[in-house]
C-alpha cells in the first residue's frame, strides 16, 4: 500500500513516525474552511480523515490462521512480518494545521508547500502518542447454533469517531429494532438465527487499516459467505441526503437487517450468483484452450466442471421452488441452508496460492495474470509465458487447472440432494 511505502521510505532516513493526512490542496482544490467543506459541499471536511492499509496483510499478526485468545500459539515477534517499520498515524487536516504551521526550522521546498494557509517549515517534529483499539460487543442470541454476523468497526485510529460512524449509527439502531421485537414476544418478525453484533472486529484495525474489509479473513480464508453493504457518492442525491441522513440510515438499517433476518430462509440463488461468475471465467479461458492443448493440457475436464454445477445449481434453485410453494418442512430448510453455507468452503484450498498464504478462495483472490479467469489459472498461464515455456511452469498450469475442476466438483456435489449422496 502507499502508506506502507511511505513508512519503508521514511525509515530509511531515519524518520521515527509518520503523521498521514490529505492536503487540502490536493483534495479539495485548496478549500479548507469549514464553510466550504461536508455538509456545504462535498469536499473532505477538515476533520476528515483519510484511509489506506498500512499493513501487508490482515488479522492478528501473531496468530495468523488462528483466533487471538490467551491459548492460541503466538509467534516470536522477531519472526512477525508484514509490519511497517515505524508508526502511522492518519489525521485530519485540521489537526495537521496546528502541527505544521507552529513547525520552526528552515522553510520547506516549493512543492512540499499546501492549502493550510501558512508556511510549512522542515521541522523540528513533535512526540507522537499511541492510540490503542478498542472492542465493543453486543450480541443478540436466539437460537444456540447458527449465526448471522452483523459487523462493524470501531477503528483504533480515533476510538471510532471517524471511519465507522454511520456503521455504529446503523448498529446500533438495528439492535434497538431486534431488541424491541424480542420484548415484545414478536419472533416471527426475527431471525431464526442467533444474530452476533459487533461494534469492533479487531482484524480491521490490526490487520487491515482503512482501506482493506472486515469480511476478508471471513471469505478469503474460512469460506464464509459475506456481504458488504454500503452507499457511495452520488451527486444527484448528495443534496437530498443532506437533508434527510435519518431516512438515509433508517434505508441502510432495513437493508442490513431484512437480509439478516432472510438469511435463514432458503434465499440464496447460486445459479445466479456463481454461474455467470463462473461461465464468465470459464469464456475468458477458452482464449488459452488452444495453447493449453499445445502442451497436452485438456481443457474438457473444465468445461464439465462447469457444466455440472450450473445444472446442479438449477436443480438445486428448483428445490428452493419447491419448497416454498408449500409449508416448508423446518428439517428441509435447515438442510439446505446448511447446503448453501457450506457451498462457499467448497472453494477453499489451502495448497491454491502457496505464496499467498492468506488466500485459500479458487475464485476470489488477487490475479496478476491479465486474463480475466479463475486467478491461480491465470497467474499460472503468465508465470508459464513469462519464462519461456518452462515445462515445470506448464505442469503449474495444469496443476491450477486441476484444483479448479476439483472445487467445481465439489460444489456441485454438495449442491445434490442429501440422498442422492
Amino acid at each position: 500500500s502507499s502508506g506502507f511505502l511511505q513508512a519503508v521510505n521514511a525509515a530509511k532516513y531515519g524518520v521515527a513516525g509518520v503523521l498521514v493526512y490529505t492536503d487540502p490542496k490536493d483534495i479539495n482544490d485548496g478549500k479548507s474552511l469549514p464553510n466550504e467543506t461536508f455538509p456545504h459541499s462535498w469536499c473532505l471536511p477538515p476533520s476528515g480523515v483519510e484511509r489506506g492499509s498500512y499493513f501487508e496483510y490482515f488479522g492478528d499478526p501473531l496468530t495468523p490462521y488462528l483466533p487471538a485468545t490467551p491459548s492460541s500459539f503466538r509467534l516470536n515477534s522477531d519472526n512477525a512480518s508484514g509490519f511497517p517499520p515505524i508508526p502511522i498515524q492518519p489525521i485530519g487536516f485540521e489537526d495537521a494545521r496546528v502541527l505544521l504551521c507552529n513547525l520552526g526550522g528552515k522553510l520547506a521546498p516549493a512543492d512540499w508547500q499546501g492549502g493550510l494557509g501558512c508556511d510549512y517549515n522542515l521541522g523540528p517534529g513533535f512526540r507522537l502518542n499511541g492510540i490503542f483499539p478498542e472492542d465493543r460487543f453486543l450480541t443478540l442470541l436466539l437460537l444456540p447454533d447458527r449465526y448471522v454476523l452483523y459487523g462493524n468497526h470501531r477503528d483504533s485510529w480515533v476510538h471510532g469517531a471517524v471511519d465507522p460512524s454511520t456503521g455504529t449509527a446503523v448498529l446500533l439502531e438495528l439492535s434497538r429494532v431486534l431488541g424491541t421485537l424480542l420484548k415484545k414476544g414478536e419472533r416471527a418478525a426475527l431471525p431464526r438465527l442467533s444474530a452476533l453484533q459487533p461494534n469492533h472486529i479487531p482484524s480491521h484495525s490490526v490487520g487491515t487499516l482503512g482501506a482493506g474489509s472486515d469480511y476478508a479473513p471471513f471469505i478469503h480464508f474460512l469460506g464464509i459467505s459475506s456481504m458488504d453493504i454500503a452507499y457511495t457518492y452520488d451527486r444527484e442525491f448528495f443534496s437530498k441526503l443532506q437533508e434527510r441522513a435519518v431516512a438515509y440510515i433508517n434505508v441502510d438499517i432495513s437493508v442490513f437487517g431484512t437480509r439478516g433476518c432472510g438469511a435463514d430462509s432458503g434465499s440464496g440463488d447460486p445459479k445466479g450468483d456463481y454461474s455467470e461468475t463462473l461461465r464468465s471465467f470459464l469464456q475468458a479461458a477458452e482464449n488459452l484452450r488452444d495453447l493449453l492443448e499445445q502442451h497436452n493440457i485438456s481443457f474438457g475436464p473444465l468445461v464439465t466442471a462447469v457444466e455440472k454445477f450450473e445444472g446442479a445449481a438449477t436443480s438445486f434453485n428448483q428445490r428452493i421452488a419447491t419448497l416454498r410453494e408449500g409449508t416448508p418442512d423446518p428439517l428441509q430448510v435447515r438442510m439446505i441452508n446448511d447446503q448453501l453455507m457450506l457451498l462457499e468452503r467448497t472453494f477453499l484450498n489451502s495448497q491454491a496460492f502457496p505464496e499467498e498464504r492468506y488466500y485459500n478462495h479458487v475464485l476470489w483472490a488477487p490475479r496478476t495474470g491479465s486474463v480475466a479467469t479463475f486467478p491461480g489459472l491465470s497467474n499460472a498461464y503468465s508465470q508459464a509465458e513469462n519464462t519461456g515455456h518452462e515445462p515445470a511452469a506448464w505442469a503449474e498450469v495444469q496443476r491450477q487447472l486441476s484444483i479448479v475442476v476439483a472445487a467445481l466438483e465439489g460444489a456441485a456435489a454438495t449442491l445434490r440432494p442429501v440422498a442422492d449422496l
